[in-house]
């Protein structure tokens, strides 16, 4: 643990509730955050600062900068244009961007904010010429060395000029690229631990370099629940209330749904990932909507935060009397907490049935036999799928599991075992085509 004492701090603005301004006090810090203000503070520390003659004051934070730019703003000959004409001229120059380039104005542009008492710096960087390396790693590498707080918003532009936009071919990107970069930058520099000093947005460019499809995609990568880290669930819930026109008196409520009234008071950042999945979902309980959609809810959860949401959501309807929708790939957790599926494939509905109906109509059956070749089976039953390994058959079979066995015993397996469709296998292979004849299942 590192430890900071500044002693005597001849004025401290506190910016607290009342704008208090104090007199020759003591700071005291651990591993940078403030744990103690007061007069002749009894602590030591790894430095102490003399902070007679000082003024102390929260570090500003920079909301809006475009730093690769620091190392061209100078340039003579476009001081007097107009937005278009110099933003057109600039990506002639600025499509040559590398690595050391914007390390170097990073280190400029964040020094000088540093220099008026900036501690955070919110950066928009949308310049991704091809080959040009990982900028953001520049990026953050030179908030390290400065000691700075950044928050990196990896921008992007997918419209050059041959379709429009104003900047040149050389630093536009597909959409795909861009989705595949704007989650490999989320994954390696993202942190959203509570006083994190990197932190990742996604920010697609001006609506003249970008498309619709790049807007609606970055929008489709947010699956973690928003909250304002540095405020408890409670004052996070009494916001949504505000914005919602909810009677903030529904918060208590929720928080005894979703089981968190106990940790009502605590910081969001200190939250575990179930935790903040949770209080997603109360926040999208305030006002008791009658349908309440939730996107991957179980996704980045460990086993037991997995069983805790699962029993959360399947105990919904009964205790808040709102439809649950859910959307998800891990079709194993949907089939421990849905009754009633349905399975979209680009689009289209390919199937909206109730679970139990998927999985009694149809029996997987593994069945062994005394020879080495398959005997004549039953005609009545309808096989939809056979395979074999060995000795060991799998039918697919439409009927009930116990009319099934009936007719199969007579011919006379050494094993003979029925299991039930899961639901990974009916979505599979509906969506893999004849392999097991889903679509003949489930008609």
């Amino acid at each position: 643990m590192s430890t900071l004492l500044i002693r005597n701090i001849a004025q401290l603005v506190t910016c607290d509730d009342s704008d208090r301004i104090l007199q020759n006090v003591d700071l005291y810090c651990e591993n940078g955050f403030i744990k103690t203000i007061g007069e002749a503070l009894d602590v030591t520390a790894d430095e102490t600062i003399d902070g007679r003659y000082m003024l102390c004051y929260p570090g500003l934070v920079n909301t809006h900068h475009h730093l690769y730019q620091v190392f061209s703003r100078n340039l003579p000959q476009v001081q007097s244009m107009e937005l278009f004409d110099w933003l057109r001229t600039l990506y002639e120059i600025w499509k040559n961007l590398d690595g050391d380039v914007v390390r170097l104005s990073s280190l400029t542009g964040m020094g000088e904010l540093m220099k008026h008492g900036c501690t955070t710096c919110f950066d928009h960087h949308y310049v991704f010429p091809a080959h040009s390396g990982d900028l953001l790693e520049s990026q953050f590498a030179a908030a390290d060395a400065l000691g700075i707080r950044m928050y990196a918003s990896r921008g992007s532009m997918d419209l050059s000029k041959k379709d429009g936009g104003l900047p040149p071919d050389t630093v536009v990107q597909t959409v795909d690229e861009i989705m595949a970069d704007s989650v490999r930058c989320i994954e390696k520099y993202h942190d959203d631990s509570y006083g994190a000093m990197h932190r990742v947005a996604l920010a697609p460019c001006s609506p003249f370099s970008v498309s619709a499809e790049l807007l609606r995609q970055t929008g489709s990568l947010i699956e973690s629940p928003s909250g304002y880290l540095h405020l408890t669930a409670r004052e996070n819930l009494a916001i949504v209330a505000d914005l919602k026109e909810v009677e903030r008196r529904d918060i208590d409520r929720v928080l005894d749904i979703v089981h968190l009234t106990k940790d009502a008071d605590r910081k969001v950042g200190q939250y575990s990932l179930g935790m903040k999945q949770r209080l997603g979902i109360s926040m999208a309980l305030l006002g008791s909507p009658k349908l309440l959609i939730l996107d991957e809810p179980t996704n980045g959860l460990d086993p037991a935060g997995i069983q805790e949401m699962r029993s959360l959501i399947a105990s919904m309807p009964q205790t808040t009397g709102a439809t649950v929708l859910i959307s998800s790939h891990l079709l194993g957790e949907i089939e421990q907490m849905v009754d009633q599926v349905g399975i979209l494939n680009h689009g289209k509905v390919l199937l909206e049935r109730s679970l139990s109906d998927l999985q009694d109509n149809t029996v997987k059956l593994q069945v062994a036999y005394q020879g080495v070749t398959e005997p004549p089976l039953p005609a009545e039953l309808n096989i939809l799928h056979r395979s074999h390994v060995g000795r060991v058959y799998t039918y697919i079979v439409r009927g009930s599991s116990q009319e099934i066995l009936r007719r199969m015993q007579i011919t006379e397996p050494v094993l003979l075992e029925s299991i039930p469709l899961t639901l990974e296998e009916i979505f599979i292979y509906e969506l893999g085509g004849a392999d097991y004849a889903v679509r003949e299942i489930i008609l």
